[in-house]
């Protein structure tokens, strides 16, 4: 349950990045929109490697 609320919670926030990133206009903004990819880069990531650890402990939970 907690598992699935924190990957929720992730999605949201990259979900609300990505709204961010739209709003604004990019030829004016080109710099704020590399920073806001590579931020969304970095929580994609992020988001990942918390789901690819969960499963890890899952795994080794279950092999007990």
């Amino acid at each position: 349950m907690l598992l699935m609320m924190l990957i929720i919670g992730k999605e949201l926030n990259v979900t609300l990045l990505m709204l961010e990133c739209q709003n604004k206009t990019w030829w004016r903004h080109s710099f704020d929109l590399l920073k806001c990819v590579s931020r969304m880069v970095m929580l994609a990531v992020l988001c990942v490697l918390t789901i690819v650890l969960m499963a890890y402990l899952l795994v080794l939970i279950r092999s007990f």
